[in-house]
């Protein structure tokens, strides 16, 4: 045995190993990186200069994001297999909070902890996203307002910033709007999602960064119609036209499970459309726009809830728009799991599946002038 071993804490041990396995392990991105692809790395607009190094010359220090002691000390107890289930817990004895915000971004950093988890993820993200959802749910439990600045992660680069100020215009217009609490909900989740992609490019993997900006980019831009109609609200705008008629379509009877483009629309959902398309027609003179909105069911994340409705509602859109002989000023938009129809408790997966099918929807507004 190492006599200047002999007196070392088992845990400093265990720590220095941490750090020894983490510096490899970042020597390995470094030469990995030099592989990635080049225009996806560059349409991340990555703003730390050493995330873009790659190959032999690649940084392995602290400034390339090696942990550091302070770090070890805060995030190297923390073990995914005991601390994320009592986060759940502790979450889930929240209740109903005011705080939607910073309950929907605790939420989704517990989500993105358990699916880097489940990647085996060892860069030392899942135990940061833990600590984010703790700082989140500790507020909570102590009746403070958190703070929506987002904590500096080791391991994560800032990357998008034109996203980043999208999400902040966003914030800013439905902050407060009781009406708007849903898009407030979604849009602490695509921080949390802009920051995971920020991970993966921290560790190289460019593409994947990319996709998952991508998807951000997606969802943001669905949510512009219903952000500005919550500002409209705040500053008293009003629009003067009335839904003359409105058309609720069943997703269930439109598309395939778990589908929201044209390939997913069922031979039967195309007739429905094509029924509805001529009965439009026939009324084109008399309308002065046309609202589609979409709608999920409660289960599944707001994230995901939002992209999905949004693709059903732009199908849809677009499917009209390509019967109407005579074109018509369509918009749409996605909502979500709100405004729901009917409300479910049932216990059983596939009764409650059955009983929220009428939440999974998109409703056609047909506005007129006169």
């Amino acid at each position: 045995m190492d006599e200047s071993r002999g007196h070392v804490p088992r845990d400093s041990l265990e720590k220095e190993q941490t750090v020894k396995r983490y510096l490899l392990t970042a020597g390995l991105v470094g030469l990995l990186g030099g592989c990635a692809s080049h225009s996806a790395r560059d349409s991340l607009n990555i703003q730390d200069p050493t995330v873009l190094q790659a190959g032999f010359d690649a940084q392995q220090g602290m400034a390339a994001g090696a942990p550091t002691k302070e770090w070890l000390d805060q995030y190297g107890h923390m073990d995914a297999g005991t601390m994320l289930p009592r986060l759940q817990e502790r979450w889930n004895a929240l209740g109903p909070k005011d705080n939607s915000y910073a309950r929907a971004k605790a939420q989704c950093w517990i989500d993105t902890t358990k699916d880097e988890r489940a990647k085996h993820n060892q860069w030392g993200f899942v135990q940061e996203a833990m600590g984010e959802a703790d700082r989140l749910i500790t507020g909570m439990e102590s009746g403070k307002d958190n703070s929506r600045d987002n904590t500096k992660l080791r391991t994560a680069a800032i990357i998008r910033p034109d996203l980043w100020k999208q999400l902040r215009s966003d914030e800013r217009s439905v902050k407060d709007e009781d009406d708007c609490g849903q898009v407030e909900r979604i849009l602490a989740c695509q921080e949390v999602e802009l920051m995971h992609a920020g991970h993966d490019a921290w560790r190289r993997s460019f593409d994947a960064a990319e996709s998952r900006a991508n998807k951000v980019k997606q969802t943001l831009d669905g949510v512009t119609s219903t952000v500005r109609s919550c500002s409209a609200k705040k500053t008293g705008g009003a629009d003067v036209a009335r839904a003359v008629s409105i058309k609720h379509f069943k997703v269930d009877a439109l598309f395939r499970f778990n589908s929201g483009d044209e390939a997913g629309l069922l031979p039967e959902g195309r007739a429905e459309l094509d029924r509805y398309s001529r009965e439009l027609g026939g009324k084109v003179s008399s309308i002065d726009r046309v609202e589609v909105i979409g709608y999920t069911d409660r289960l599944g994340g707001p994230a995901y809830n939002q992209s999905l409705s949004n693709r059903r509602a732009e199908t849809v859109e677009r499917y009209l728009q390509k019967q109407l002989a005579t074109p018509l000023p369509i918009t749409h938009r996605g909502e979500g799991a709100s405004n729901p129809m009917v409300s479910c408790t049932d216990r059983n997966r596939d009764a409650l599946i059955k009983c929220l099918a009428p939440n999974r929807r998109v409703d056609v507004h047909v506005y007129s002038a006169e």
